[in-house]
């Protein structure tokens, strides 16, 4: 799963299902470390520079991004480009359970994000 672009109350999610059956050769850190996905838990892409992924292990903002660079350095016909497809065509409901838990903890969220909290979409709505 992957989130992309955040605008006013929009969040999109895209597949990763067009890089299933993909084989790439091993990838390595900008500082020449092996790549891993296990332990990623920071991942970034910039429009600016679509072949660069940033990432990082731990979610700390103390720590700097390690970059893999995608782009292939082989010479010839370029591969088709992937498409990413959303990962749901509307909001996901949650269940009326966790919603009236979410509801319960509103005394511990900042007033500024009630509404939000308020408008998710659930399952199971009283009459």
């Amino acid at each position: 799963m992957l989130q992309i672009g955040k605008k006013e109350k929009e969040t999109t999610f895209f597949s990763f299902g067009a890089f299933d059956g993909i084989k790439q050769s091993a990838k390595h850190y900008d500082d020449g470390r092996d790549f891993r996905w296990r332990p990623l838990r920071w991942i970034r892409v910039e429009k600016a520079s679509p072949f660069q992924m940033k990432c990082k292990e731990t979610l700390s903002g103390d720590f700097n991004f390690y970059i893999v660079n995608w782009k292939s350095t082989k010479v010839g016909k370029p591969r088709s480009t992937m498409q990413l497809k959303p990962l749901y065509d509307h909001p996901i409901n949650i269940k009326h359970s966790k919603y009236k838990d979410l509801m319960t903890l509103l005394d511990f969220i900042p007033t500024v994000y009630h509404d939000f909290d308020k408008e998710l979409p659930h399952d199971g709505l009283p009459p």
